[in-house]
């Protein structure tokens, strides 16, 4: 889409917890295998959350962030909610959500209404870890 996309890597190898509306899988909250969306995606950069000195997340706060995820697996995507509405979902609104949970704001707007995939991409809170472009991220 014109805005992007985001989802966070599951503690699950091959996995990702996504909000994402799709043909054959129902417009829900996903814990599935990335090739299930990113098949003929383009352009994939792989993010790790950090302070904004830089001090990764911890392990810990990670699978925080993940459970947080999972628990909102099969909620129904809408792309008309509020960042306070924790029964409907977006892609960047879960992925804002799951970090808010443990601590990081990862959105690059101060007042924040919704978050869009490229306000969480030009966060000063994520460092790069790879640009995959059309290659599919192996075990991480």
């Amino acid at each position: 889409s014109f805005t992007g996309h985001c989802a966070v890597l599951s503690t699950t190898n091959y996995n990702v917890i996504e909000a994402s509306k799709t043909k054959g899988s129902g417009d829900k909250v996903h814990h599935w295998n990335r090739t299930n969306l990113w098949s003929g995606a383009s352009g994939i950069t792989q993010y790790k959350v950090t302070t904004q000195s830089g001090e990764e997340a911890t392990p810990e706060e990670r699978v925080r962030a993940v459970n947080y995820g999972l628990k909102q697996e099969d909620k129904p995507y809408r792309i008309l909610t509020t960042l306070n509405d924790t029964s409907r979902w977006y892609c960047s609104k879960l992925t804002y959500k799951m970090w808010k949970d443990v601590g990081y704001y990862i959105s690059s707007k101060k007042f924040k209404i919704w978050v869009t995939p490229n306000d969480i991409a030009l966060d000063a809170n994520l460092r790069v870890v790879k640009n995959w472009d059309k290659e599919l991220p192996g075990i991480i």
